[in-house]
């Protein structure tokens, strides 16, 4: 017999835009965080009345949504304590790969957590302007690149200026624009890089740099500082990270907050 997850992903992949779909588009999003929302809580996030809730979920049997609701939350734990005791790597030369990316990515973590008074300052002002130019070295394009596609995705005006692709007068006109600044100060090829962040407004400009160069920037305000040290093909891990970032700051500003 198919779980509610199978029946609510069937919902949510139909072509039909309705309010059926988007109350399982809304289910399905606080599921996968692990969260349930109360009937109230989610007939407000799906735009839909309270008794449109209930007749949901007497369409998939269910008395009402308090049974539904019951019935999923045991049905998740069911599905992640089960992964958690069945899933175990057999291969010792996989696990020790996973192990390592597995540690890459928790001391990234905590350089997030750290730099949390960053990371809010700078989605509230994203939030606020809906535009947001990216200064980047050479080393960091593809991570610019990212960025840029990220936000102008979801409706956001963004675009990045690397010194080695562009030409040296446009320097001028994105200095000049009223966006959001965010200099991306990682790499050896930062020198031009640090010209045109001398012009910026220390208040608005977001800088995010390695512990090699935070003494370049100790009097900006706004600096969010990667202390994790990548061993193995650093440039590679690094710009996974970075992207994992973006994500989260995108995540976080569709979330109202981090």
């Amino acid at each position: 017999m198919k779980g509610i997850l199978g029946r609510l992903i069937e919902i949510n992949d139909s072509y039909e835009q309705t309010s059926t779909t988007i109350i399982a588009s809304v289910i399905l999003e606080n599921y996968l965080k692990g969260e349930f929302l109360d009937q109230k809580a989610l007939a407000k996030q799906a735009h839909v009345s309270l008794p449109l809730i209930t007749l949901f979920c007497q369409k998939l049997g269910f008395s009402g949504y308090k049974e539904f609701k019951t019935i999923l939350r045991l049905e998740h734990q069911h599905y992640f304590n089960e992964r958690k005791s069945t899933t175990k790597i057999k291969d010792p030369s996989l696990s020790s790969g996973i192990n390592l990316v597995k540690n890459i990515y928790d001391n990234f973590f905590l350089d997030i957590v750290e730099n949390d008074c960053f990371l809010a300052s700078f989605v509230q002002k994203l939030k606020d302007n809906k535009t947001l130019t990216i200064f980047t070295s050479y080393s960091a394009t593809n991570v610019a690149s990212f960025a840029v596609n990220l936000f102008n995705g979801k409706g956001y005006n963004c675009r990045y200026l690397n010194e080695a692709e562009n030409h040296i007068e446009a320097r001028k006109y994105f200095c000049e624009s009223k966006d959001v600044f965010l200099v991306i100060f990682i790499g050896q090829d930062t020198k031009r890089l640090f010209t045109i962040l001398k012009t910026l407004d220390k208040n608005k400009v977001f800088i995010i740099t390695s512990t090699g160069k935070r003494d370049y920037v100790k009097d900006y305000k706004n600096v969010f500082v990667i202390k994790s040290h990548l061993k193995f093909n650093g440039y590679f891990y690094r710009t996974i990270l970075l992207e994992s970032l973006f994500m989260i700051i995108l995540e976080s500003i569709e979330n109202e907050g981090l």
